[in-house]
């Protein structure tokens, strides 16, 4: 009988997805006879209650980080209380069981505490489910951390650190770093990268603010504009459309750094 490994992740963060098709990517090459399988269950199973969380994070995020930042630091060496995994899954995942019955995987990777909160709950109702979480972070806030979990991959022996003190036994905590795609491994031609990307040969800064372009990512850009005679940027712009066409369209920015090259790159 095929092995199965299902990977659940969701769209709030477009690095858990990323990490998650890593994992499949040395899966597939160490090993393929096993099946993969990568889910966003929270878009399949409620993609309006998904859709409308995905942007009210987004918009605080973007607008209001300080409220995020109040969020996201409450409770967060807390355990998690069953009132708040009760609603994670009821507006997310419910019937969720209905797709490990579909797949029957072997063993479930979760790589976002959403999808990880809600496999730890119905393990607690009797669902025998095996379940490892990737924690995609550098640090661990208590959502990560369920009982439930059998094996932790963190990023680092910090991170670690923090989910030992959270409860969880050292056996149960793996320290690999987080998966990155294999291509990162492949060491490029300096100068055929440099054309590629049509860069000078003066010292690159790039700017990026994760998959979804965040962080003031345009205000460092004017920032950087003091040195314009003697750097170049590269400036990731993830998903974030609004940021790169407002760089783009920026005639001040452009014509401030017309000594050098600027890439608006969407990774």
């Amino acid at each position: 009988m095929q092995r199965t490994i299902l990977f659940l992740s969701e769209v709030f963060g477009s690095g858990h997805t990323k990490a998650a098709e890593a994992l499949v990517q040395s899966i597939s090459l160490l090993e393929p006879s096993i099946h993969t399988r990568i889910i966003e269950p929270g878009r399949i199973l409620h993609p309006i209650a998904t859709s409308l969380f995905l942007r009210s994070y987004k918009k605080i995020i973007t607008n209001y980080p300080f409220l995020w930042k109040i969020i996201y630091r409450s409770n967060k060496n807390q355990p998690v209380p069953c009132w708040l995994q009760f609603i994670i899954y009821q507006l997310f995942h419910r019937n969720i069981e209905l797709i490990l019955e579909q797949f029957k995987p072997s063993l479930v990777i979760s790589t976002h505490p959403f999808s990880s909160s809600s496999l730890s709950r119905i393990k607690k109702l009797g669902n025998p489910v095996r379940l490892c979480t990737v924690i995609t972070d550098f640090h661990v806030h208590s959502l990560w951390v369920q009982p439930e979990v059998e094996l932790y991959i963190v990023s680092g022996d910090e991170a670690g650190r923090q989910l030992f003190e959270m409860g969880i036994p050292q056996e149960r905590i793996a320290v690999t770093g987080i998966p990155i795609r294999m291509n990162f491994w492949t060491k490029n031609n300096k100068q055929e990268a440099k054309k590629e990307l049509k860069l000078n040969n003066l010292p690159t800064v790039m700017v990026m603010g994760g998959g979804l372009g965040l962080g003031g990512i345009e205000e460092l850009a004017f920032s950087l504009m003091k040195w314009k005679e003697s750097i170049q940027l590269l400036i990731c712009t993830g998903s974030n459309d609004r940021l790169r066409l407002s760089l783009l369209r920026n005639k001040h920015f452009q014509r401030g750094m017309k000594n050098i090259t600027v890439v608006i790159w969407s990774i």
